[in-house]
């Protein structure tokens, strides 16, 4: 019938009459295949994806036999039936090609990739059903008795609709060879394609046999095979339109990742000159960018590795730009390109990131975006740290399909002064771009949750049985452990009706304390964190101010701690205590059922109330290192804000340990030692009193520590007893609460050697305004201002700088006074005034002069109490040292200086200021000598008892 058929096609005159074939099949064979890839990229992509398809079912067809006999345990009939099935697959998916294009006379291979990706999801839901076949017995089945086996019917309907997608995705592909060929060579393209279809089933076999011969069952090479037509189904998205090709990958990336984009509005209305930049934490960022930004973008990608085989079929979507940093003109040109109105997309990194945050920003992509005037459009990307296709050697949790979140930021320019040129105009560059990449990523995290919700997620994020908690007990906690603990406690608290209202936590640093603290959130209770070192007084007069009348406790701690008298003052005012080990006494079988229910469903457990996020979390107070301790309220926004303020400029990972000695009742303890390595997977060691010297350096040698955070004085205490080796892994010593002396930071570079970084805040901000990093540190300096804060200084007569003033999220929502217990006085406007002199560079470093209460004015000029306890400090390195003001009936103030140096006498203390060039003005009057300065639990210097003492002296 075919031979009578051909008589009747109809004669066609030959093209190229000249053409001449040569003997040689192979060369004839490859010059074809040359012809046909000169004909255009698509055609040629086309036959390629023909020739898949033809392997594709060529392996199918081969494999259908042996399937019908090994797996399904059919009789012959069964093969024939199976064979039928395709048949009659690829007959309707042909059919359905004109429908699905409303019968037009188009070619149209808008639906291709859909049909690849349905032919691998088709093979895999076959694959996975032929699994649960019942095992073979008896005799061979027969087609109608595999119909009575119930998986059978989706393994049947599963092959139709692969057969049925092959039709849909092979057809088109011909049309559209046929349409858009070179018209002078096109029979030579149809025999390229028949070439290369050969080529590709001779190779699909090959693959196939070699795979079976070294035991990969048929199911897995079925399998293999399925994976790999996922390849080919996203090469094929090439012959859409940009747009097209955007929805279909949208598709595909919203199932896999769960892809949410924020802030779409601030890419709607593009500039003509625009380069988006992004944080860069794995291979498939470039990709995300592509797919969900809605403009085509020109990537700035590194030469060598755009040329990685696994990397050129994914560059369809986007034109990319090979840097080679070899060629010095690479920045010049992309500028050029820029400069034609052409959009590009730079990671200013310049690399994978190697530990999930940011890392340094080069000045290159700064000065592509000045020099082609160009507009920024910062974007986030975050959930890809988490996936399995990074570099960072698994520093994070890693798993397949990690929730991803885009975020665009509204567009911003390089603010840097025309006049700047050269290195300097580079320098000051670079170091804007790394404040907009900073802010960008602190911008975009959600703030908008409480304490208890951000503790789920983190259980989430870095594994529910991860071993977060652990203190001197070592008996560690996981986050399974201490979320059903919390939820149990809380309860119980509440079903007692102790936790109602505010409710005092007098406990120490141990797993026994967060999990209390995170058991109030648990019942949406706020924590007011008692100051056990302060005295009876001010712990009765806190409680009083936040309207405290129940009181968490230990009986071990109060036994252990000597605090029997305080405990006796405070039920004496009427406060209740409910101590932990009498709830351990008393919990039933219930509540333990509890423990494991929420432990496995804790979401179920715990709901956040409306607009909770804006609500206090916990009540802190202040040092009363100069005055009457104030109740500071601060919300679950602003804890949540300044964990994320601090994270977006310190690369703390899960791979870290974090030691905290500094007790929780203190901003610093409570924030940075315990909230923010709990909320961000960091294990964390918990140590009762910051004061033992000889203990806190072991803890960190057994441990491991590599982070740690401490104050002036109690750093000075660790390098004095610590072996130089007990802190070997430490990678971060942070120091706050005080001013770092040069001594301290000698010592702990020549003994340990380990730079200090010093930091600064209040507790009114949670308490993080500062911070210096490895990234970001300036000698002197109290560090950076964090991302997300504003800032303006007040006018102070006779002093460098101004009094600084604050704004932003981890802005505390106001104070509770003793005069008004219980009444929120919130900072006027949102601005908090730290009371600190201070000045502030272009690079928003904080360099502090003195507090305004620790001026005094001395004949008329304001002399700074603290650079005159640097002035002692540097006269008597080895010793501790403390200046006060007091009243002067001839100049107004005098000043009084504490010491423990005993040989320090005033002319020797003269004699060296005046070698430095020091006014006479700043030289205390008279000097005390004390054993020891003292200090409150903070570490702070307890400037109210010197100041009484003082006055006892001072005439």
């Amino acid at each position: 019938v075919g031979l009578v058929a051909s008589y009747f096609i109809p004669t066609a005159p030959g093209v190229d009459p000249k053409l001449t074939l040569t003997k040689n099949i192979l060369a004839e064979s490859l010059r074809i295949i040359r012809q046909a890839k000169s004909s255009g990229e698509g055609v040629f992509s086309a036959l390629i994806c023909i020739s898949w398809f033809w392997l594709l079912g060529a392996v199918i067809l081969s494999l259908i036999p042996v399937y019908g006999a090994q797996i399904l345990h059919g009789d012959e009939f069964t093969t024939t039936f199976l064979l039928s099935l395709f048949s009659v697959g690829i007959a309707i998916g042909s059919i359905m090609c004109q429908k699905l294009v409303g019968g037009s006379n188009t070619v149209s291979l808008a639906y291709v990739p859909l049909a690849g990706l349905l032919i691998s999801i088709s093979g895999a839901i076959m694959v996975f059903c032929s699994h649960y076949l019942p095992a073979a017995t008896g005799p061979l089945h027969t087609v109608t008795h595999l119909f009575t086996i119930p998986i059978f019917w989706p393994i049947a309907a599963a092959f139709v609709l692969l057969a049925m997608a092959g039709g849909v995705f092979t057809v088109p592909l011909y049309a559209y060879v046929q349409a858009t060929g070179n018209p002078t060579i096109k029979s030579r393209i149809i025999a390229a394609n028949n070439v290369l279809n050969a080529v590709f089933m001779v190779f699909g076999a090959i693959v196939s046999s070699i795979l079976l011969s070294q035991g990969v069952t048929i199911l897995g090479v079925l399998g293999i095979l399925m994976a790999v037509n996922v390849v080919f189904a996203l090469f094929s998205c090439k012959f859409l339109s940009h747009s097209n090709q955007q929805k279909i990958l949208q598709t595909i990336f919203n199932v896999l990742f769960r892809v949410e984009v924020i802030g779409m509005e601030n890419a709607r209305k593009l500039p003509k000159r625009l380069l988006v930049i992004c944080n860069h934490t794995s291979f498939l960022d470039a990709a995300i960018l592509a797919i969900y930004l809605p403009v085509k973008l020109t990537f700035a990608i590194d030469e060598g590795r755009a040329k990685q085989w696994w990397i050129r079929p994914f560059l369809f979507i986007v034109k990319a730009f090979p840097l080679s940093p070899t060629n010095p003109y690479a920045i010049r040109n992309l500028i050029n390109l820029m400069k034609t109105n052409e959009p590009c997309m730079i990671f200013p990194e310049g690399r994978l990131s190697q530990t999930g945050s940011l890392m340094k920003v080069y000045d290159g992509a700064a000065m592509v975006a000045l020099n082609a005037d160009a507009q920024l459009l910062p974007v986030y990307l975050d959930g890809l740290q988490f996936s399995k296709y990074n570099t960072h050697g698994g520093r994070l949790p890693q798993r397949w399909f990690p929730k991803v979140t885009l975020t665009i930021h509204p567009l911003q320019s390089l603010d840097v002064p025309d006049t700047l040129r050269g290195r300097q105009r580079r320098v000051i560059g670079g170091q804007k771009l790394q404040n907009v990449m900073t802010e960008t990523m602190f911008a975009s995290q959600p703030l908008n949750k409480t304490l208890f919700t951000a503790l789920l997620d983190a259980a989430a994020t870095y594994g529910k049985n991860t071993k977060i908690l652990n203190d001197i007990n070592q008996i560690p906690l996981t986050y399974k452990a201490l979320i059903g603990r919390g939820i149990m406690l809380g309860r119980y608290l509440q079903r007692t009706g102790v936790a109602t209202g505010t409710v005092g936590v007098l406990l120490p640093n141990a797993n026994a304390a967060a999990a209390t603290f995170f058991a109030l959130q648990a019942v949406h209770v706020t924590p007011a964190m008692l100051n056990f070192s302060a005295g009876p007084e001010s712990v009765i007069s806190a409680c009083k101010t936040a309207l405290v009348t129940k009181v968490i406790s230990s009986r071990t701690f109060i036994e252990k701690g000597k605090l029997t008298d305080l405990i006796k003052r405070m039920e004496a005012a009427g406060l209740h205590i409910t101590y932990l080990e009498d709830i351990r006494a008393k919990l039933t079988l219930k509540d333990k059922l509890t423990v494991l229910a929420a432990t496995r469903w804790p979401r179920c457990f715990y709901k956040e109330t409306p607009n909770e996020p804006l609500t206090p979390a916990a009540i802190l107070f202040t040092s009363g290192s100069e005055g009457t301790p104030k109740g500071v309220v601060l919300s679950h926004r602003n804890f949540i804000a300044n964990t994320a303020q601090a994270h977006a400029v310190v690369d703390f990972t899960p791979q870290d340990t974090l030691i905290n000695a500094l007790p929780m009742f203190h901003s610093f303890g409570l924030t940075g030692g315990t909230l923010l390595p709990v909320l961000y997977g960091v294990p964390t060691v918990l140590y009762p009193s910051p004061l033992h010297y000889r203990i806190v350096p072991e803890f960190a040698y057994n441990f491991n520590a590599t982070i740690m955070f401490g104050t002036d004085t109690f750093l000075t205490g660790y390098a004095r007893y610590a072996n130089p080796y007990d802190f070997y892994r430490m990678r971060y010593v942070f120091a706050g609460a005080e001013k770092v002396r040069k001594e301290t930071r000698e010592t702990w570079m020549e003994k340990f050697g380990i730079r200090i970084l010093e930091g600064y805040g209040a507790t009114e901000t949670a308490p993080v305004l500062s911070l210096n990093t490895p990234m970001a540190y300036k000698p002197g300096a109290v560090g950076k201002l964090v991302p997300g804060m504003e800032w303006k200084l007040g006018d102070v007569d006779g002093v460098e700088g101004g009094n600084l003033m604050v704004k932003g999220p981890n802005v505390m929502m106001g104070y509770y006074k003793a005069d008004a217990p219980g009444k929120l006085q919130p900072p006027k406007d949102g601005w908090h005034d730290t009371g600190d002199v201070v000045t502030v560079d272009d690079n928003r470093f904080i360099t502090i002069q003195g507090r305004l209460k620790r001026f005094a004015k001395i004949g008329g000029e304001m002399v700074s109490l603290g650079a005159a306890e640097a002035l002692a400090s540097a006269c008597w390195p080895a010793s501790q040292h403390a200046v006060v003001a007091q009243p002067d009936a001839r100049k107004g103030e005098q000043l009084a200086l504490f010491t423990t140096e005993p040989k320090a006498k005033l002319e020797d203390l003269r004699a060296f200021s005046r070698t430095r060039g020091g006014s006479d003005l700043a030289l205390p009057r008279t000097i005390i000598h004390l054993d020891k300065i003292p200090t409150l639990a903070t570490g702070k210097t307890d400037y109210v008892l010197l100041n009484a003492e003082a006055a006892k002296h001072v005439k």
